[in-house]
């Protein structure tokens, strides 16, 4: 089974900031805090940074930026790209991904993605996921558009 998750919506109004915490400069440290916060709300485990998953996301959000498309199909052959990734990679478990773009400043890319992913069904199930227990978390800056390209791939 493979939990695939697209953001396609505008951004939500939940603040980031109800989680009480330090926030650190780094977007994926605060995505990580944000995340962990909220499933242990939900009395589920904490997510761990998995070092794999980490590089493959940073080479998905850096694939989207040079190849110019945000989709989690290749528009080569319309193909999803997270099915081959995972299995390619040693991923025969549960599998999912949730992609993110805003055109926020570095030190605040949490502050615009976390709630949107919160606002979305499709990836607030992820990362509600009982079955995942890690994560990479990627990010890619297109000089082109501006937008910072996010990339959260989650396992279990």
């Amino acid at each position: 089974m493979s939990v695939i998750a697209l953001l396609l919506g505008a951004f939500g109004a939940f603040s980031v900031a109800q989680a009480s915490y330090a926030q650190e400069t780094d977007p994926q440290t605060n995505i990580l805090i944000a995340i962990n916060g909220h499933r242990a709300q939900l009395g589920l485990p904490a997510l761990t940074i998995n070092p794999q998953l980490n590089n493959l996301a940073n080479v998905r959000s850096q694939d989207m930026v040079t190849r110019h498309y945000f989709s989690h199909y290749d528009p080569a052959n319309g193909q999803l790209v997270i099915l081959p990734l995972a299995r390619n990679n040693g991923f025969y478990s549960y599998f999912g991904e949730n992609l993110g773009r805003t055109t926020a400043q570095y030190n605040q890319i949490d502050d615009q993605l976390f709630p949107a992913w919160m606002n979305s069904p499709a990836h607030k199930a992820n990362i509600e996921a009982g079955q995942f227990n890690q994560v990479g978390i990627g990010t890619a800056y297109d000089n082109a558009t501006g937008h910072w390209v996010v990339t959260l791939l989650f396992s279990g």
